[in-house]
């Protein structure tokens, strides 16, 4: 049975989903892929959700990991443009992927219209640092262990 565009697609997203979880280890419970691929630029990064908490590739990486995992994402993004136009089907100039890893469940959403125009001042790395914010305005605060009404049980 001959793959169909939507499968290939899927495919895509799919690998880059395996990217991050191979470089989380098993750590993120929430996974957040950004690829942008406009017309002058393209750019994949990830940020992911521990334990309630949003932390970026900074955080949990070191530099040479990070640019790898960069790298490697960023080379990729020109596979949805080669499949688009083999199939004759628009391609999308930025791509959100949210992977719950618990639920083994993915949303992906799709812009087709230029993100950061030319003329405007708006870079990739200022949306995905207010996808970002809004993520962290979702996280689930710590609990402080003195002000936990339990802390006296762990002495």
């Amino acid at each position: 049975m001959a793959k169909i565009f939507e499968d290939e697609f899927m495919d895509l997203q799919a690998d880059y989903v395996s990217l991050c979880m191979e470089a989380m280890e098993g750590i993120a419970d929430e996974i957040f892929i950004y690829i942008s691929n406009e017309a002058t630029c393209h750019m994949f990064h990830t940020f992911c959700r521990v334990k309630g908490q949003i932390k970026t590739i900074d955080q949990l990486f070191p530099p040479s990991l990070q640019r790898d995992l960069l790298l490697i994402g960023t080379e990729d993004v020109d596979k949805f443009n080669k499949l688009c136009k083999q199939y004759g089907k628009p391609a999308p100039t930025e791509i959100r992927l949210h992977y719950l890893v618990k639920n083994n469940s993915l949303d992906a959403y799709y812009k087709y219209e230029p993100v950061c125009p030319a003329e405007s001042d708006l870079s990739q790395n200022d949306v995905l640092r207010a996808w970002i914010l809004e993520e962290r305005k979702k996280d689930t605060p710590q609990m402080n262990e003195k002000k936990s009404p339990w802390a006296f049980w762990k002495k």
